[in-house]
């Protein structure tokens, strides 16, 4: 039976997570993340690593995972902040410029918007959805 995508991105993430502790952090766990150094994907996929289903993983889930990894509001939140970038090993590599800090809270703040609008589309609906007063 094969596996919902999102899980298997999940299952994915975890898988770069223990090849690589000190750069990435398992999905779900509320952890910060850490900027990552430019062009860092083309140095994973150089390497294997190991899915949760003992298969190599192809350069299709690496890159799901991995971008499924740079979507995420918190590491939008890390490029926000600043700092230092790191490599694979977790070493420092590079600072997050102005420019790119700047793009990620633009980024954050779109996310956040989006987020209010489908919070007050909920609202909404919840409302609509209530029976009406007798009049």
């Amino acid at each position: 039976m094969p596996r919902h995508p999102a899980s298997q991105v999940r299952s994915d993430r975890r898988a770069l997570a223990r090849a690589f502790p000190l750069t990435f952090v398992p999905p779900r766990t509320g952890r910060p993340k850490k900027p990552l150094k430019i062009g860092i994907f083309e140095e994973l996929a150089k390497r294997t690593i190991i899915g949760e289903d003992g298969k190599s993983l192809s350069r299709r889930r690496l890159g799901n995972a991995f971008h499924d990894y740079i979507r995420g509001y918190r590491y939008h939140a890390a490029g926000a902040a600043g700092g230092e970038r790191v490599d694979l090993d977790g070493n420092p590599a590079g600072m997050v410029t102005e420019e790119q800090r700047l793009w990620h809270q633009g980024i954050m703040r779109a996310m956040d918007r989006s987020r209010e609008r489908a919070a007050e589309k909920r609202r909404h609906a919840a409302a609509a959805a209530l029976p009406q007063a007798a009049e």
